[in-house]
C-alpha cells in the first residue's frame, strides 16, 4: 500500500517480507547490505561478499540442526527475536547444544552457568556471538567476523545468518525454498 518503487518501505518495517522474498523481488544481499554496510571494513565487506553472492543459500548447517532449532523454537515461541536467533547459532552444534539445552527458557539464556571447558576452538567465536546477540554484549565484533582466523567460514556463515534472522526476522529464513 505505501510501497513506490523509488522509495520502497525499509527492510525491517515491511509487512511483506515473505512475500518479497518468495517472489524473488527482493534478494539476500540487499539484506546483508542493509544489515552490515556502511559500519563493515572493507576485509568485512569482502568477505560477505565473497560468502553472500552465490544465487542459492543454506541457512541450517544440517537437517539435525534444522530439527533441534525448529523443535525449540515451536516449544519457545515467546523467546524475542535476538534470543531466536542465539537459539539459531546454539543449536547448530551438537556440542554446544548437549552444553546449553538446560540453561535457557522462553525468558532467554542463562549463559554465566555454562560450561565451556573442552569445547573446540572453532565453536568457540559461535557461542560468543549467541551470547553477544540474546545480551545485547560486545563479545565477538565486526572486527572478529572479519577475520577468518578468529571466525572460520562455517561459523562465519551461521553467525551472519543469525544476525540477518535477529533483524528480520524468520521470513529470512525463505531464501532457502527459492
Amino acid at each position: 500500500m505505501n510501497f513506490r518503487r523509488n522509495h520502497p518501505c525499509p527492510l525491517e518495517q515491511c509487512v511483506c517480507l515473505d512475500e518479497r522474498i518468495v517472489a524473488g523481488a527482493i534478494d539476500l544481499n540487499e539484506f546483508v547490505r542493509d544489515c552490515f554496510f556502511p559500519e563493515a571494513g572493507v576485509q568485512l565487506q569482502a568477505r560477505l561478499e565473497r560468502s553472500f553472492n552465490g544465487c542459492s543459500i543454506g541457512f541450517f548447517l544440517s537437517d539435525s540442526h534444522r530439527e533441534r532449532w525448529q523443535h525449540w523454537r515451536a516449544r519457545c515461541y515467546r523467546m524475542s527475536g535476538r534470543d531466536l536467533a542465539a537459539l539459531f547459532l546454539l543449536t547448530a552444534y551438537e556440542d554446544i547444544w548437549r552444553r546449553m539445552i538446560w540453561k535457557f527458557d522462553a525468558c532467554g539464556f542463562d549463559f554465566q552457568s555454562v560450561q565451556l571447558s573442552g569445547i573446540q576452538t572453532e565453536l568457540y567465536s559461535v557461542y560468543q556471538a549467541a551470547k553477544a546477540i540474546s545480551t545485547g554484549s560486545r563479545n565477538i565484533t565486526l572486527a572478529d567476523l572479519a577475520s577468518p582466523e578468529l571466525v572460520i567460514d562455517e561459523a562465519f556463515h551461521l553467525i551472519v545468518c543469525a544476525l540477518l534472522l535477529a533483524k528480520y526476522g524468520d521470513a529470512i529464513l525463505n531464501f532457502e525454498r527459492r
